[in-house]
């Protein structure tokens, strides 16, 4: 009986330890899936804006071939500006989604973790070796990092779908204006890039 009485507290210290390192093991599973999000949505940052790139650089030289200006109405000229600035907008929104995000507040001794690189870069070596070495991972520091980084992955994915909204919206009105333009559809309204240009010497 007296073997027994002394398993029993060895026993529930046992399955405490198991429950425990069952939690944090779901706990990594959704901070690793969290940086995943964030690492895809920069991948996709990345890849629209070297569309956006190739893109608006076809859109400015259009509008600065001084051939093609004279061929386009006013009207033309002022649409194609609009594509360009969504264009510029959607560049914009991409940039800010491959933006580090960072804490420009220090964090205290209490408050700092061991999960973002900007608190371990204030831990002294002994203190970070203690820990490691004890596994001492509190589920609130953990539970608080997939928080902040699932923030993170949101306003990446809205800025880059706002991206996304601002690239078609540019494509398509610098697309159908530069067809129309090519086809010579509406010349009296848009232009004609097929038209001759008219001499230098004519006013």
């Amino acid at each position: 009986k007296i073997m027994c009485k002394k398993s029993e507290p060895s026993a529930t210290a046992a399955a405490a330890s198991t429950s425990s390192g069952r939690r944090n093991e779901l706990g990594w599973r959704v901070h690793d899936n969290a940086q995943g999000w964030v690492a895809q949505v920069d991948i996709k940052a990345s890849a629209t804006l070297a569309i956006e790139a190739v893109i608006l650089g076809l859109a400015v030289a259009l509008v600065s071939d001084p051939d093609s200006l004279q061929r386009m109405t006013i009207a033309a000229r002022w649409v194609i500006g609009g594509g360009i600035l969504a264009l510029l907008a959607s560049v914009v929104l991409s940039v800010l989604v491959l933006l580090p995000s960072t804490k420009s507040r220090e964090s205290t001794t209490e408050s700092r973790g061991y999960l973002y690189f900007g608190h371990l870069r204030q831990w002294a070596e002994s203190d970070l070796t203690n820990t490691l070495t004890k596994n001492d991972v509190e589920d609130i520091g953990l539970a608080s990092q997939i928080i902040e980084m699932s923030k993170i992955a949101w306003r990446k994915h809205v800025r880059l779908r706002w991206s996304l909204y601002f690239l078609i919206t540019g494509i398509v009105i610098i697309g159908v204006v530069y067809i129309l333009l090519t086809v010579g559809l509406f010349p009296d309204y848009i232009g004609d890039l097929t038209a001759p240009a008219a001499p230098k010497d004519q006013e």
